[in-house]
């Protein structure tokens, strides 16, 4: 999900008191699956920006999380980031008489693409797992581990129909390898994914779209697959694989794959 802000809260001093002693964080996970949040909150007072507050936590499904900040300052700000989609967040704003003010919050669509390449391999009728993408398993900033991550859309060159299917799990040989790869230059801090470009065999899995794509017999034709027009909502957590898998439709063919993902975080 985006990022969610209070932006800059006024809190000055007004005849002795503060509009706000207190903060309120409640968040609520009506996902079916656990997700990871990470809180922050700033200080922006007097030009300068510190942190007054940082949490990182799970959250299974249906549970609801509250945490509470003492906001003694001029100006101050909240942004949490939750992996899953179906995370509800709300922000108030406590008076020094106990009386519960919701704050205003703006999303903030702040997002990167990972992508990765294999080109020029064979496939027949069988199926392949061209690129698989998994997340690291121990990320070193935070908010990358509340990351929300989902498949953005594919490419496929090819010279004969190919079937595609983006399959969730199962089995896979090869070798999962940290950004960056022999083909693309993206930091490792960059990006929480991992990937394997080296995998020839896949069993198992749960099947999330499929679909074929046009090829021009002795000439190359490019097939380009955004996830979003196929109204998928598929958000990649902890433990999980997801791979592009390609077969021929024809005997066999030698294609060119990208595979893209997008990162909120």
């Amino acid at each position: 999900m985006p990022v969610v802000s209070t932006m800059n809260v006024l809190n000055q001093v007004v005849q002795g008191v503060r509009p706000y002693s207190q903060a309120l964080i409640k968040i609520i996970n009506n996902a079916d699956s656990a997700g990871t949040c990470y809180l922050t909150g700033t200080v922006n007072s007097t030009g300068v920006q510190g942190l007054f507050a940082e949490d990182l936590f799970l959250i299974n499904p249906g549970e609801i999380v509250n945490r509470t900040y003492l906001v003694t300052y001029d100006f101050f700000q909240f942004d949490v980031r939750c992996s899953l989609q179906g995370m509800e967040v709300a922000i108030y704003g406590i008076s020094p008489d106990s009386s519960y003010s919701p704050l205003s919050l703006r999303e903030l669509n702040i997002s990167r693409i990972t992508s990765e390449i294999r080109s020029d391999f064979s496939v027949t009728d069988a199926y392949f797992p061209a690129i698989s993408y998994q997340r690291i398993p121990s990320f070193a900033l935070p908010e990358g581990v509340a990351a929300a991550v989902y498949p953005q859309s594919f490419d496929i060159l090819s010279k004969q129909p190919v079937r595609y299917m983006l399959v969730e799990g199962g089995t896979i040989d090869g070798t999962f390898v940290n950004f960056p790869t022999s083909t693309t230059s993206i930091p490792t801090n960059d990006t929480v994914l991992q990937v394997n470009t080296t995998a020839t065999t896949i069993t198992g899995g749960r099947v999330l779209t499929q679909g074929t794509s046009a090829g021009l017999s002795g000439a190359y034709a490019n097939t380009t697959v955004y996830f979003a027009a196929q109204d998928l909502a598929y958000a990649l957590n902890s433990g999980t694989i997801l791979t592009l898998v390609v077969s021929s439709l024809t005997g066999s063919d030698d294609l060119v794959v990208s595979f893209r993902m997008e990162e909120e975080w």
